[in-house]
């Protein structure tokens, strides 16, 4: 059975297979992003701290996170750049031999004293890989038509990470082979 390219974009057997196949990938990272971070957060116990050289509890600092996300890829100021679209796009990371990565932030809170007054500040955690065609994507989505405006194939099915300008499939799931120490 031949099956035309155009066949293939429009919604085929074989391109909802390919889907198929990295979709676990996909949804994995998205429950990652959109609610396995804030299950961390919920399940970290708050750190006191008392200050040096005192033992009176209102000088005790408690630290704690509210919360933390991860934004969508956008370019890091460096005051060189003048690019009037902030985004930043996973063909752009390849061909700058770049990491295709968006900015996590947490929002971090403090006490001072039994019943000290709350303080919140949000502090750039790190720059977090981020899957293709994922919810955190600028192409999640795209249409064939915005895919080819951008440079991508018009048939990306995403489920990788760029890292360095290369493609990177991580395997969720490693099976023990015989006679091999892990």
């Amino acid at each position: 059975m031949h099956v035309s390219q155009d066949d293939f974009i429009r919604g085929s057997p074989e391109r909802d297979a390919l889907r198929s196949i990295v979709s676990n990938h996909v949804a994995s990272f998205n429950y990652f992003v959109e609610h396995g971070l804030a299950e961390v957060i919920k399940r970290m116990a708050s750190v006191s701290v008392q200050a040096p050289g005192t033992s009176a509890q209102s000088s005790r600092i408690r630290l704690w996170f509210s919360g933390v996300s991860m934004k969508t890829p956008v370019r890091e100021r460096d005051g060189l750049s003048l690019a009037r679209d902030p985004r930043v796009f996973p063909r752009e990371c390849r061909e700058a031999g770049s990491t295709y990565k968006a900015p996590m932030t947490a929002n971090i809170c403090w006490s001072v004293g039994e019943a000290g007054e709350v303080y919140h500040h949000e502090l750039q955690l790190c720059q977090f890989p981020v899957m293709v065609s994922s919810t955190r994507c600028h192409l999640a989505s795209a249409s064939r038509a915005e895919l080819i405006n951008r440079g991508e194939e018009g048939r990306e099915i995403g489920g990788y990470f760029i890292l360095n300008g290369n493609e990177r499939m991580i395997r969720l799931l490693i099976q023990q082979r015989r006679h091999y120490i892990m």
